[in-house]
């Protein structure tokens, strides 16, 4: 019986000794699952600007019709006692109560039909969590000239220890961290994601240096020039992309821009592990750059934004494979650099709707030079594939 993707890994992964480490996870595939409500969040609209940020649990069965009674896959309704949860971040840089049980159901795309030999779902098998809302650079009138605006984000929540401190994850035997990924919205704002870690500072827990990489996301279906919202519950499927970053390409940033004096980051106090999405100013077509003003917390307001990076590190490029299952696995995310976009262009009033879907996060040690062959889950989720592509797509 299939039981987690960590059991897998370890086991059909002869090259590595050390298994992943799984710092959070949204899907019911990588047990124990997590509520949003472990993510910080937070939005331009912290300091008078427009954008939006929303943390919600997305369960399998949402883009499957008669998901069915059991699964070895699925939990139990005691084990994740709400199928569904919304957070939301507007306001104040954290994370605030949102709605937590099954929000209505807008206007949708039929389902998918699932295989009746592929294993069942139940409606509480969790599928990942969407950070979505719009995106907006525009400025209120009475914030011109005063705040920058054009940025969202989430991070897991710093962890609080028994003696009163804050707990941090020691990944100094790891050099990757491995994330599943996949985005629905505008294509404006796909090639504008980045990775964000933060570390205890030397000086002690309430200093916080960050570290940044841009990840690189796959165009696909579900990335188009429409600008208006989608449902998160339904539409066209999440395309999923396999993301392996080195810890040691993350670019050390200051109060929001790269740091002159570049330091490999101490990956023994490792605190967050994040997600934000920049988008003011950020293009090629001479447009400022954009500032953001806050970070996901109240306490620390240190968003990393990189601006420009050392030639060298420009040039590496991110290698890619594809997996038996289609999705792109890149031994890079990409680069510290902002990229140009595709099919379209970017304005100083630009907004639209983004959707950033997360499966999860691990820490792993990968070599993309050995670590080729598939998994025992990746011809799991090949035959799966193989068995809707025997049928139509939708009905």
């Amino acid at each position: 019986m299939l039981t987690s993707l960590n059991f897998w890994e370890t086991v059909s992964n002869g090259r590595s000794t050390i298994p992943p480490f799984t710092m959070y996870s949204f899907s019911s595939d990588l047990p124990p699952l997590e509520p949003p409500t472990i993510m910080a969040l937070g939005a331009d609209s912290d300091i008078g600007g427009l954008s939006t940020s929303n943390a919600t649990s997305i369960p399998t069965a949402a883009f499957y019709d008669d998901p069915g009674p059991s699964s070895p896959l699925s939990f139990s309704s005691d084990q994740y006692e709400n199928s569904v949860a919304v957070a939301t971040g507007s306001h104040g840089g954290g994370i605030s109560p949102g709605h937590i049980g099954s929000p209505s159901a807008g206007p949708s795309r039929p389902a998918l039909k699932r295989d009746p030999n592929l294993p069942r779902i139940t409606g509480s098998h969790m599928s990942h969590v969407a950070l979505h809302g719009n995106m907006s650079l525009r400025l209120p009138p009475s914030q011109m000239g005063k705040i920058r605006t054009g940025y969202v984000g989430m991070r897991n929540h710093f962890r609080p220890t028994i003696l009163g401190g804050e707990d941090a994850w020691d990944l100094r035997q790891y050099t990757h961290i491995k994330m599943q990924i996949a985005y629905r919205g505008w294509e404006g704002w796909r090639k504008r994601w980045y990775c964000n870690v933060q570390i205890a500072g030397p000086t002690g827990p309430s200093n916080i240096d960050v570290y940044q990489l841009r990840i690189e996301l796959p165009p696909s279906s579900a990335s188009t020039s429409s600008r208006a919202p989608l449902d998160p519950f339904s539409g066209v499927p999440p395309r999923w992309t396999t993301l392996h970053l080195p810890l040691s390409s993350f670019v050390l940033t200051n109060m929001g821009s790269t740091s002159p004096v570049q330091v490999g980051m101490d990956t023994e106090g490792v605190r967050s592990v994040g997600f934000s999405l920049l988008g003011g100013g950020r293009d090629n077509q001479g447009l400022p750059l954009g500032q953001p003003g806050q970070y996901l917390s109240q306490k620390h307001r240190d968003l990393s934004q990189v601006e420009d990076l050392d030639p060298a590190f420009n040039a590496s490029r991110a290698k890619r494979r594809r997996h038996r299952d289609g999705t792109m696995d890149r031994e890079r995310g990409g680069d510290g650099h902002p990229g140009g976009m595709d099919r379209v262009s970017i304005t100083p009033f630009s907004e639209g709707y983004y959707e950033l879907c997360v499966r999860y996060v691990q820490a792993v040690q990968y070599d993309p030079m050995t670590d080729d062959r598939p998994s025992e889950w990746d011809v799991w989720e090949e035959e799966q594939r193989l068995a809707k592509e025997r049928q139509s797509p939708w009905e």
